[in-house]
């Protein structure tokens, strides 16, 4: 017969062998830590911007957290917003150096 110290050792060896095969649960959220360092910015910036509204959060139980694909989206808007910002000064740069006639004659045709 075993002893006790043997049966539990076994229970103990098939529980964690079990949970091994379990699929390791992914989790939505970060919390401000996690989310400052997914965004790379300090967690001081991070809870300025969200009490200032700028960042997308979840504020639960006092805590703050932050869905990984919702700080996705939010990069996406910052970057295409940047773009276009760009754009747009490339083109008042453009009109700039355009000569005067130039510019009438472009005027004209729209």
């Amino acid at each position: 017969m075993q002893s006790t110290q043997d049966q539990s050792e076994l229970i103990r060896a098939i529980v964690l062998e079990e949970l091994a095969k379990r699929p390791a649960i992914k989790r939505a959220t970060v919390d401000a830590k996690e989310a400052a360092e997914y965004l790379g910015i300090s967690h001081d910036t991070l809870m300025n911007d969200v009490r200032a509204g700028k960042v997308p959060h979840i504020k639960l139980r006092g805590r703050y957290v932050f869905r990984l694909s919702t700080l996705d989206e939010f990069m996406d808007e910052l970057e295409r917003s940047s773009l276009r910002e760009n754009l747009d000064q490339i083109k008042e740069t453009v009109e700039v150096f355009k000569p005067t006639e130039l510019r009438h004659r472009v005027w004209r045709a729209k």
